[in-house]
């Protein structure tokens, strides 16, 4: 569930043959910009920000398209950047609504197929233990999930929900399923189906 644009950059300077602080001279900032950037460094220059209108010059100086720097390409040249849509809400208990009326589309997690994902939007604070927070869109990819995994599964009244993956694992039909602990006003007492491990979060507000 992490922000790609680093990662992106970190490739981008190791294939180019070019350093981080040549990166900030060329983009106008200081030496250490990059560098404070790349390390989350607070203060002004790092933390979870970066100045999107020097994008460009970054994109220009490290070869290759803005859209790959932020993740929304699968390649350096812009190219391969594929949407799914967020049709389905995840609710705290007490939150009625389940479906979108106006879907979202979000680029896809560019690190598995398109096809092996689903985007759900998050309402409520009932997930913040997992680091997931209201407001954001998560997106799951279908995959067989280890013991500790964040995953989304669907519930017995046709709704979703998010839990780490416990310590029992039954195979039904083909499908992973998943038992909890008991817990009072919990669906987890049940046996759920497992949609996906939880593999990117997307704060939207």
């Amino acid at each position: 569930m992490k922000n790609p644009m680093r990662a992106r950059i970190r490739e981008r300077l190791k294939a180019t043959g070019k350093t981080q602080k040549e990166a900030s001279l060329h983009i106008g900032m200081n030496d250490a910009y990059v560098n404070n950037f790349l390390n989350g460094e607070k203060g002004g220059y790092g933390s979870q920000s970066f100045k999107f209108e020097l994008l460009p010059k970054l994109a220009e100086f490290l070869e290759c398209d803005p859209r790959y720097l932020t993740g929304e390409a699968l390649k350096p040249d812009g190219t391969g950047n594929e949407m799914i849509e967020t049709r389905r809400v995840i609710a705290s208990k007490g939150i009625a609504k389940r479906d979108m009326d106006q879907p979202i589309s979000i680029h896809a997690d560019d690190r598995f197929p398109a096809e092996l994902q689903e985007a759900f939007l998050v309402m409520g604070d009932d997930w913040k233990q997992y680091g997931i927070n209201d407001g954001s869109i998560i997106i799951a990819r279908k995959a067989e999930p280890a013991e500790g995994d964040i995953v989304v599964y669907q519930n017995s009244d046709d709704g979703a929900g998010i839990t780490k993956f416990p310590i029992e694992v039954k195979a039904t039909q083909g499908e992973g399923r998943v038992e909890e602990p008991s817990q009072d006003d919990s669906p987890s007492s049940a046996k759920l189906d497992v949609i996906g491990i939880v593999t990117m979060e997307l704060r939207m507000f």
